[in-house]
Parts: structure tokens; C-alpha cells; sequence
């Protein structure tokens, strides 16, 4: 539309000029026709002295927030760059077909490409057409170019919540039961000390709490508390639509994140395809939760197609958490969440363990 409005314009200026014998109105028609060349020209230069690259995100990409990946352009040459249209597939391993959107950036050295992810899992971009326009869009001209990054989006970050049995009974025992006796599977405890910011939940002495108005913790002599372990039963049986693969992930995030809560460390067992085999992986933080996300995610297509049995003995002693979303104790079911409910129930729930 514009190179049409253009050239009526410079139609008009020669008619007119030629009407009137205006030499001034014959230098500008001369001049739009060196700037129409020149336009073109442009165009064309562009598309070859430009590279751009693609870089991931700086921070984690979480699910329904925008992670904001970065063109970055270089350039031969010193005319600053103009206008350019990016074509942007993305998809996740369990889709079939690409979505699409073209993107327009400007000619500066870096522009932001927000994008964000619909579910948990891999998110695979591709830029595969590049398309630069002159300075006043008149031309354009594409290139082929195949650029790729693969993005791990997860969960936010909810905790499920657990409690000990141990801990359950605490609570409801006289207070002089909270004092240990030697022989006793519970640590001594040193002091009672009013709550600091930053203390574990685990440690509050819930009876002086109720008593005095306001918490109180307890110091132990040893404070270090028993690792739990974790095994990520994914022989379901049956595929999983995209739905169900998200709803899983967002209960394991929790699941790790609640049993850190009253755990030192979390013990995560997940059935690696590449080996064929269990492989464990030690959960401190949420870091090291991402970490193991990012595995399952990488396995997630071909524990699709596999039915791993589990390891004898392992699922009887450990918390087990299944694609179903279900959570066992060794053979007993402690309870079974509902996809279209999920976050609620992880919301309202308390597990004693």
C-alpha cells in the first residue's frame, strides 16, 4: 500500500511538472525516483549483513507468566538497521502441529521476545523466516534462517503440606510428653525460644504457642531431620494428553517442595530411558527440584511409550507418586488428587506421613 501511495505521488509530481515546465518539481520527481532505487537497494543489503541469535531467558520460565527471550543483532556495515519480521514456531514434544506468530522488531541491537507457556514441559522455538523492510517500508525481503531453543517451563512454586506422625501426636499430647526421655526415638530438646523469621514450621511448640498468644520453637540438640524418599512411578499404562502430563508435574513440584518442608532432603527415584534404569537425584531447594523437573521433562516422550516395572522392594518402603495423581506410602494410598481440582486440593490438604 505504501509503494502504491508512492508512486501515485510521483505520478502526480511529473504530470505536474510536465503540465507547468516546473524544473523544481523535475529535481523531486528525479530525487523519489533515487530514493524508490534506494529503498530497494536497501532492502536487499539488509538481508545480507544482518545476523540475529536467539538467547534463552535469564531467569527459570514458570507456567502462565511470560519468559522473555532476546534477539540479538549484529551487523556488517554502519546504517543502522530497519524494521524486520521474525516468524516464531513453538510447540511442546507432545504436540503435533507448530502455533505461529510473527513478530515485529526494530533495528536496535537487542529485542525482547516475550513468551509464555501454556504447560509444564519442553517448549521448543524455532525462527525460521526473517523478513527486513527499508527505512520507509516500501521493500521487504526474506531470508531463511533456523534458529532453535528449547525452554523448560515449570510450576510455580506451591508446597503440599506434610506432617510427621510424629509431629500429629505432639500436638495432642500433655505438654510434659514434649519433653523427650533418653531412649526415646525424638531428639532432647535444648530450649524453647520465641519464633525468629526464617524458623521451620516443624519446630514450633504448639501448646506454649496456644498458652503465651504468640510461637514459640524448639531447639534440639540435633535438628537434623531424616531425608525422605520419593519414587516417580510413571508406568501408568496409558498415554497422557497434555493436560494430564501438566497436572502431573505441578503435583511433584509440590509434593518435593511440601516434604522439604520437614525434610533435610528429598530422595527423588525417576525411571531414566537412557539407561534403562532407576536413577536417584538428591532435592536441598527449589534448584535442585527444577533440576530434576528438567530430567523428567527430557524423559517424558519416551516414558510415554514404556511401562518401567519397579524396583523390588522400592515400593514398599517409599512415597510413591504416580502419573495418575496418586500418592501411595509404600502399598496404601494416602490420597488421590483430581485434575480439574488440583490446585485447590494442594492448597487445603495436610498429609501425615
Amino acid at each position: 500500500m505504501r509503494k502504491i501511495a508512492f508512486l501515485l505521488f510521483s505520478v502526480l509530481t511529473v504530470y505536474i511538472a510536465g503540465m507547468y515546465r516546473l524544473l523544481p518539481l523535475v529535481m523531486m520527481f528525479t530525487a523519489e525516483m533515487l530514493l524508490f532505487i534506494g529503498m530497494y537497494a536497501l532492502s536487499r543489503l539488509f538481508r545480507y549483513t544482518t545476523e540475529i541469535t536467539l538467547q534463552p531467558p535469564e531467569r527459570a520460565a514458570y507456567k502462565g507468566e511470560a519468559a522473555v527471550c532476546r534477539l540479538v543483532i549484529s551487523r556488517r556495515g554502519r546504517l543502522p538497521l530497519g524494521q524486520f519480521r521474525v516468524r516464531l514456531q513453538y510447540r511442546y514434544d507432545r504436540e503435533k502441529k507448530n502455533s505461529i506468530r510473527l513478530l515485529y522488531c526494530s533495528g536496535t541491537d537487542a529485542n525482547d521476545v516475550p513468551v509464555s507457556g501454556r504447560y509444564c514441559g519442553l517448549l521448543h522455538l524455532e525462527i525460521d523466516r526473517l523478513r527486513f523492510y527499508d527505512y520507509l517500508q516500501l521493500f521487504s525481503s526474506g531470508r531463511r534462517v533456523a534458529l532453535n531453543l528449547t525452554i523448560p517451563v515449570f510450576p510455580r512454586e506451591r508446597s503440599l503440606r506434610f506432617e510427621r506422625a510424629a509431629e500429629s501426636r505432639e500436638a495432642t499430647v500433655p505438654e510434659e510428653s514434649t519433653l523427650q526421655r533418653p531412649g526415646e526415638s525424638y531428639h532432647e530438646i535444648r530450649q524453647i525460644r520465641e519464633y525468629r523469621p526464617g524458623d521451620a514450621r516443624r519446630f514450633i511448640h504448639w501448646n506454649q504457642s496456644a498458652r503465651t498468644g504468640s510461637l514459640w520453637i524448639k531447639e534440639y540438640e540435633t535438628q537434623e531431620e531424616p531425608g525422605a524418599e520419593l519414587l516417580v512411578d510413571t508406568s501408568a499404562g496409558q498415554p497422557l494428553d497434555a493436560a494430564a502430563w501438566d497436572a502431573f508435574y505441578e503435583l511433584f513440584s509440590a509434593v518435593v517442595l511440601g516434604l522439604l518442608q520437614c525434610s533435610a532432603a528429598v530422595q527423588v527415584y525417576w525411571y531414566d530411558p537412557g539407561s534403562s534404569a532407576f536413577r536417584c537425584d538428591t532435592v536441598y531447594a527449589a534448584t535442585q527440584c527444577r533440576e530434576v523437573l528438567f530430567h523428567l521433562y527430557q524423559a517424558e516422550p519416551a516414558a510415554a511409550r514404556s511401562n518401567p516395572a519397579l524396583p523390588s522392594g522400592m515400593e514398599q518402603d517409599h512415597l510413591r507418586l504416580t502419573t495418575q495423581l496418586e500418592l501411595y506410602c509404600g502399598r496404601e494410598l494416602l490420597v488421590r488428587f483430581t485434575q480439574k481440582n488440583l490446585q485447590q486440593e494442594i492448597n487445603e490438604r495436610i498429609i501425615t506421613i
